[in-house]
């Protein structure tokens, strides 16, 4: 199930908060390494250690995204979008 969240990631702040459910539905709790992908002018955000990037979430649910992937980015405000049965974190551009 795709989950639009109404929640958005704005890209100068370097960091994303994911919440206590999604953190724990998905099982990324502290100290736990994510992969991050840039797709399309999105992020991919799941579990699998192929991605292109790798992060660790911090005690606070925080997600870092490295600094030299938010700078390939050409939109500065992100959908949060949650795929369920993937178990991943889409952020979306926000077409103006």
């Amino acid at each position: 199930m795709v989950i639009f969240t109404g929640k958005t990631y704005k890209n100068n702040k370097g960091y994303l908060y994911i919440p206590v459910t999604w953190r724990e539905e998905f099982n990324l709790r502290s100290g736990k390494v994510v992969g991050i992908d840039y797709k399309n002018d999105c992020l991919v955000i799941d579990s699998k250690p192929s991605r292109e990037y790798k992060q660790k979430i911090d005690s606070k649910g925080n997600l870092t995204i490295p600094l030299d992937l938010r700078e390939k980015l050409h939109s500065n405000n992100f959908h949060i979008i949650i795929e369920q049965l993937e178990e991943r974190i889409i952020l979306a551009p926000i077409l103006d």
